[in-house]
């Protein structure tokens, strides 16, 4: 490793310091370890704990004031103001949903988290000794998305191809929010929850071929079987198909 890569390297361990330490009291607080009304240990007790200077600590607690979590003053020890997220992602929910009635983009970047997360979430659910309890709605789901896809390549519904189109992306758009389940972050999901019913709209807007509908099907299944079996590589590997699909599909959607 050359010089500048070291001090880049440091840089970055560096600025994680704060988020890191956050992070752990973070923790505490929702724990209740540290309790509402009560005030946290100094910045120079902490620092010591920890390991870090009073610096970092102080980048450390604005990432919780800002979450809401403590209340901080100077020349005097932060106190913890609450005990949970709710009134952070509260406060967030209302700012996206304000800026989604002008800004669409944020629709965009929304859908683009939720299909980059599909990835991390297969390799999470796949070693997840309780997958099975996600991966039973989402053989539901599948089932309705082959049949359906079945019956416009074969031409044997009485339904018209748009209708069959609604009916398969229905489908898929619960097998992948099922999927999402197997995310831990508390706020990801918590956001994708709120903004579910937006997520399904474009779902919705999608255009498959029944051929498409037919390959999607059959990689969803393959991709069931891996989850069920705990193959993590394979389940990575099946959910990189999946969502380089669902991407060149949303490129497609005006939204």
């Amino acid at each position: 490793m050359t010089e500048g890569e070291e001090r880049k390297q440091r840089a970055r361990v560096q600025k994680s310091k704060p988020a890191y330490i956050s992070g752990m009291l973070e923790k505490k607080i929702v724990s209740g370890e540290y309790k509402v009304g009560e005030p946290l240990p100094s910045l120079q007790e902490l620092g010591d704990t920890y390991g870090v200077s009073p610096r970092t600590m102080r980048e450390a607690f604005k990432n919780l004031e800002a979450r809401g979590l403590i209340e901080v003053s100077q020349g005097r020890k932060a106190i913890v103001k609450s005990g949970s997220l709710e009134m952070f992602v509260e406060s967030m929910f209302e700012t996206m949903q304000v800026r989604m009635r002008v800004d669409k983009k944020l629709l965009s970047d929304l859908l683009e988290v939720s299909i980059n997360l599909t990835t991390s979430c297969a390799r999470t659910l796949s070693r997840d000794p309780d997958r099975l309890i996600i991966v039973k709605p989402m053989k539901t789901s599948l089932e309705k998305m082959t049949e359906t896809a079945k019956a416009a390549t074969e031409n044997t519904s009485d339904l018209a191809p748009d209708e069959l189109l609604q009916i398969f992306n229905t489908a898929s758009y619960h097998f992948h929010a099922q999927l999402l389940q197997a995310n831990s972050n508390i706020i990801i999901n918590t956001i994708l929850d709120n903004f579910k019913e937006q997520l399904k709209l474009i779902y919705m807007k999608l255009e498959y071929t029944p051929d498409e509908m037919l390959s999607l099907s059959q990689d969803c299944k393959h991709l069931i079987y891996a989850l069920e079996h705990g193959h993590t590589d394979l389940a990575v590997a099946l959910a990189l198909v999946d969502t380089t699909l669902l991407k060149d599909k949303f490129k497609k959607v005006v939204i």
